[in-house]
């Protein structure tokens, strides 16, 4: 699909549904995908998507602009690429605005601005390999949920040149993906290791039984 402007619709599962994993890539370039409305019916799953990609994709030149209501962007589905797109204004629910599982996803010099994420995060990665070069993740506002921007359980993510002007980058917990790149070390200064845990912990339990004999001793001079 090129040079498309699809807009102003109204949808109830995913707005643009591209094949089966047996399907040929797809391709979406100079696109402009802008307020499309998902509906808010209760019996909706929640991989509701705005782009679904069952099989390999490629985004790139493409504006999606004021698309509201909808649980992902892009993605749920299997191999993506996004390049040299803008992604800003939109409203996601209860997911993100580019999401893979089991994926290879890389997302090089596009923008992700001024959306609104109602528990949800910007990226939204599940046992994925996952690159980001030359992205600016900004100025986008978090409604209830984590306020983190990427959220990578198992798998692994390269992050190169990634902006995101003081919101936390990415979550930092036990199951957070192997990270590599300029950001290698986000996660080491704000998560102790098991083992850090342990060595607080009995270093407490000693401290407080020197104290406890050395009052004691003290006590017992006294007298």
């Amino acid at each position: 699909m090129t040079g498309a402007s699809i807009h102003l619709n109204k949808f109830v599962d995913n707005l643009i549904d591209l094949g089966d994993e047996k399907a040929y890539p797809s391709i979406i370039a100079n696109c402009t995908i802008n307020q499309n409305t998902a509906s808010s019916s209760t019996n909706l799953t929640s991989y509701q998507s705005l782009i679904k990609n069952r099989s390999p994709l490629l985004v790139t030149d493409t504006v999606l602009d004021g698309n509201i209501n909808t649980a992902y962007l892009i993605g749920r589905g299997v191999n993506m690429t996004i390049q040299r797109t803008t992604i800003t204004n939109n409203l996601v629910v209860k997911g993100g605005l580019v999401s893979g599982q089991l994926s290879n996803v890389v997302v090089s010099n596009s923008t992700m601005s001024h959306n609104t994420l109602v528990n949800s995060v910007a990226i939204d990665m599940d046992g994925s390999q996952v690159a980001l070069h030359n992205v600016v993740i900004d100025q986008n506002i978090h409604a209830n949920g984590s306020n983190h921007l990427i959220q990578c359980t198992v798998g692994s993510i390269t992050m190169n040149n990634v902006v995101n002007n003081g919101a936390s980058l990415i979550n930092c917990d036990e199951r957070t993906c192997s990270i590599n790149g300029d950001n290698s070390d986000v996660c080491k200064s704000g998560r102790l290791s098991g083992g850090a845990i342990a060595g607080i912990v009995i270093g407490s339990i000693v401290g407080c039984a020197i104290i406890v004999t050395l009052v004691v001793v003290l006590v017992i001079k006294k007298k």
